[in-house]
């Protein structure tokens, strides 16, 4: 498997479970590869579906603090079922965005706290081929919305506490330049030769 090793000062617990961080914007493939992921056998917990179920919408701004109240609360949920019972499963995926750092830190601090590793999975898409992907969906994600999304993703790295990193591309696919300068941006001393080796088609391996 293609994953780059932690860095020496970067300290991982895998003692209760794995959990994955799905990392990319919309369109860019992250729930089609989940559904994948659900028939390995992990377990995903999907803010859309949540917010779909529970408020009949998209997206509104005046639910959103409730969505994320309860996905965290069903992360944590999952976390503390499996570390202190026993129960339940010990591969969490977080099907959601996580573009930035910030957004990303309270999970990883929510999976450490309950001795769950976290690992990212990195969807390696232009922006183009997001516009084209989210224009066929039938849920579509206002283009200018998306755009704004694309701008603001962060590259993840290991210094946030995570103890892999894979990067998906499409089948076929090369590596987009957008991505391998927001990676260059994130991680100055990176090269593309090594971006290029933690490459791998969305189902070539699993975690």
């Amino acid at each position: 498997m293609s994953l780059v090793p932690p860095r020496p000062e970067v300290k991982t617990s895998c003692t209760s479970g794995q959990f994955v961080l799905a990392v990319g914007p919309p369109g860019s493939g992250k729930s089609t590869w989940a559904d994948y992921m659900e028939e390995q056998g992990w377990w995903v917990v999907r803010p859309d579906l949540i917010r779909w179920n529970t408020f009949r919408e998209d997206f509104h701004i005046m639910v959103e603090p409730e969505v994320w109240t309860i996905v965290g609360a069903s992360l944590n949920g999952l976390f503390k079922l499996r570390s202190q019972a026993g129960r339940g499963p010990d591969r969490v995926l977080l099907d959601a965005t996580s573009l930035t750092r910030t957004l990303r830190a309270r999970w990883i601090r929510l999976a450490r706290s309950h001795g769950f590793c976290s690992k990212a999975a990195v969807f390696a898409v232009s922006l183009a081929e997001c516009l084209v992907r989210n224009a066929s969906r039938k849920r579509r994600v206002p283009e200018d919305v998306l755009r704004r999304l694309y701008s603001e993703w962060e590259f993840p790295w290991y210094d946030e506490g995570l103890g892999a990193i894979r990067l998906l591309v499409p089948p076929r696919g090369v590596l987009p330049d957008e991505v391998v300068a927001k990676a260059l941006a994130r991680v100055p001393d990176l090269t593309r030769e090594r971006l290029e080796s933690m490459a791998q088609e969305p189902r070539e391996n699993e975690f």
